[in-house]
C-alpha cells in the first residue's frame, strides 16, 4: 500500500518522477498481495500493461474499475473524471462531459480539500454558461488558496 501511495503522489508532482516509478515497480510486483482497491487504484495508475503502453481505452476502462474498487477515493474519482473530459468523446463515451461533472463532484464531495478537480468543474461550467457552477467551484478553489 505504501508503494501505490508513493505512486500516486508522484502523479501530482513532477519532480517526483523517479519515485513515481519506483512506487509503480514495488507495487506492481507484490500487486498480488494488495486488497482489491489497491490493486484497482495501481492496475490504473500505471496502465493494465504495465510495464508495457496500454490504449486510453484500457487506461479509461482500469479508472472506472478503481471508482468501483476505492469508491471513496478522490483520486480515482478525479482521473476518471480527467479522463473523460478530455478522451471521453475520442473514445465514443456518450455523455462524456456530464459523466465527468459527476466525478469530479463526486471527488470534491470526498475530499473539499482536493484542487485539482475544481479546477475541471470550473472549466465544464464555463463551456455550458452555467454561471452558478463556475462561482461555486472558483469560491471554493480561493479558499483552498487562502490556506
Amino acid at each position: 500500500p505504501a508503494a501505490v501511495g508513493l505512486a500516486a503522489a508522484g502523479i501530482w508532482y513532477p519532480t517526483a518522477e523517479e519515485d513515481r516509478q519506483r512506487g509503480l515497480r514495488l507495487a506492481w510486483a507484490v500487486r498480488a498481495r494488495l486488497g482489491a482497491a489497491d490493486r484497482a487504484l495501481l492496475a490504473a495508475m500505471a496502465g493494465p500493461r504495465y510495464p508495457d503502453i496500454s490504449t486510453w481505452q484500457e487506461r479509461f476502462l482500469a479508472w472506472e474499475r478503481a471508482t468501483v474498487a476505492a469508491p471513496g477515493r478522490p483520486e480515482a474519482w478525479y482521473e476518471y473524471g480527467d479522463i473523460l473530459m478530455h478522451r471521453g468523446p475520442l473514445l465514443g463515451v456518450a455523455g462524456s462531459a456530464d459523466l465527468a461533472q459527476r466525478a469530479f463532484a463526486r471527488a470534491v464531495a470526498l475530499d473539499s480539500s482536493f484542487a485539482p478537480p475544481l479546477s475541471h468543474l470550473f472549466e465544464l461550467a464555463a463551456g455550458t454558461g452555467d454561471t452558478l457552477a463556475m462561482n461555486a467551484a472558483a469560491a471554493l478553489f480561493l479558499l483552498l488558496r487562502r490556506d
